[in-house]
């Protein structure tokens, strides 16, 4: 066995002349680093006090990933010994024994190495189970950095992330994706037909009238008297109008085909779309 003689052995290592850079970690064991923001940050802060210092790592041989005592330690505290301008790696044990500890950080390095291993764990596994629904599409836009700042593209990023958080999705999530999925892959199409509808559509009517149309969308919204649920109908002429929907119709949903009497006022801006108060309408 060879006798050390280096600066860093335990007989011979001098606390005071160390100063601690950062925490780093054995790669071999943990292969975390892309996953975690903190230890990420951590072997930055390291490159860069070497790159201001122009030191280097010490090459003694030691044994293990540890330089002091050579023993094979996962997350280590990363030093610079200003005498030599060299930087050793010391595991915890090590580091407590020499006064030197930074025991807070390195139990986050191991927090943030357990949260980084459960995301790339909960990132695989809801890639496969977006594979097995047939939506890697959803995938591919959820890692796509230069993705459209849209509301389609938002939702299904946030989507895809609770799924790697929660590991899975209800059949009205599903269905709900595929949908957003079909209009981004779709959208110059569906933007055409629409532009068509608009300009086919009759302009918007005034006065007290019947009205029978298909349900776009609904929003729950704070009114005077609470919160009322307001509707976008298209009626059957191909206008458009909102408005609260009538107690007597319940709870509609997008699709939902409805009639209702109304007071409809065209909008300033847009003559074939329109505003409906004073709704009413049979019970369902």
């Amino acid at each position: 066995m060879t006798v050390r003689t280096d600066i860093h052995r335990p007989s011979a290592i001098q606390p005071e002349n160390y100063d601690f850079v950062g925490i780093w970690y054995d790669p071999k064991a943990v292969e975390v680093v892309m996953g975690s923001e903190l230890l990420f940050e951590e072997q930055e802060n390291i490159r860069e006090h070497m790159k201001s210092s122009g030191g280097r790592w010490s090459n003694h041989e030691h044994g293990g990933t540890c330089d002091c005592c050579g023993a094979h330690a996962v997350y280590l505290a990363t030093f610079h010994h200003a005498l030599t301008n060299t930087y050793i790696n010391v595991g915890e044990e090590c580091a407590n024994k020499l006064r030197m500890g930074e025991g807070e950080r390195f139990a986050r390095a191991r927090k943030a190495a357990k949260s980084a291993r459960e995301a790339i764990a909960g990132k695989k596994k809801a890639q496969l189970i977006l594979s097995e629904l047939g939506l890697s599409r959803a995938w591919e836009l959820y890692n796509d950095k230069a993705k459209a700042d849209m509301y389609e593209e938002n939702t299904v990023h946030n989507m895809v992330m609770d799924l790697t958080r929660y590991g899975n999705m209800s059949d009205k999530q599903i269905a709900f994706m595929r949908s957003l999925v079909h209009r981004i892959d779709n959208r110059e199409a569906i933007t055409e037909e629409r532009k068509r509808e608009k300009e086919a559509a009759a302009p918007c009517p005034n006065g007290r009238l019947q009205v029978t149309g298909t349900v776009l969308s609904t929003k729950w919204s704070d009114g005077v008297y609470g919160r009322v649920l307001k509707m976008m109908v298209k009626a059957e002429g191909g206008y458009t109008l909102w408005g609260t929907v009538p107690s007597a119709l319940g709870e509609v949903e997008k699709g939902s085909v409805v009639t209702f009497k109304a007071t409809i006022e065209p909008s300033q801006k847009d003559p074939k779309h329109g505003f409906f108060s004073r709704p009413s309408a049979q019970k369902q």
